[in-house]
């Protein structure tokens, strides 16, 4: 990612954990409307430069993966 909208690493790493907690502690039923949208926003956090919003954003795919095996 060249351009962030966000500049600041700490605030990626919250948004990133929200995130996180939202594909793993919602129904998969409800986010099904929005499993493109969450696959693309989950992508664009494993793409950031910075280290630990990867790793959430690892986390995040994990989190989706295993709710959407359900």
């Amino acid at each position: 990612m060249v351009d962030q909208p966000e500049t600041s690493e700490e605030v990626r790493v919250v948004l990133a954990e929200i995130v996180t907690v939202i594909v793993s502690q919602t129904v998969f039923d409800c986010l099904r409307a929005y499993v493109d949208q969450l696959v693309n926003l989950v992508r664009a956090l494993c793409m950031d430069p910075f280290g630990d919003v990867i790793i959430e954003g690892c986390n995040a795919m994990s989190e989706l993966c295993q709710n959407g095996a359900d």
